[in-house]
């Protein structure tokens, strides 16, 4: 079941992990409130804004592939939870991580304790 939230988001009220290898399941989550996962196109904006690159130059560089773009999970400050992953993107050698609420990281700190 589909739902959309303001302004026409798509939102999701759980997530199912599937192991990519094998396809067995192996976990999953469900939220209190619905929540919405940022979209790949907006965390390469977030990325292009902080690099101050003009739209046309990202346009290019995506085009050209030259911008590599990928989904992950690691415990950290930017998240605990496996449901929650965030970006990573390569912009030439440049490695910068968005956050589902759209916040930019230039490093992956590790958690803290108790956290």
């Amino acid at each position: 079941m589909r739902e959309i939230g303001q302004c026409g988001v798509q939102l999701a009220r759980l997530c199912v992990i599937v192991n990519a290898y094998t396809g067995k399941f192996e976990e999953i989550t469900t939220f209190g409130k619905p929540v919405r996962y940022l979209p790949e196109r907006e965390a390469i904006d977030v990325v292009a804004k902080a690099l101050n690159l003009k739209k046309e130059e990202m346009e290019r560089m995506l085009a050209e592939k030259t911008i590599k773009i990928a989904m992950m999970f690691q415990p950290s400050e930017i998240t605990h939870i496996r449901a929650y992953p965030f970006w990573k993107i390569t912009v030439k050698e440049r490695v910068l991580y968005v956050d589902q609420l759209g916040k930019l990281y230039r490093t992956i700190e590790p958690a803290k304790p108790g956290d």
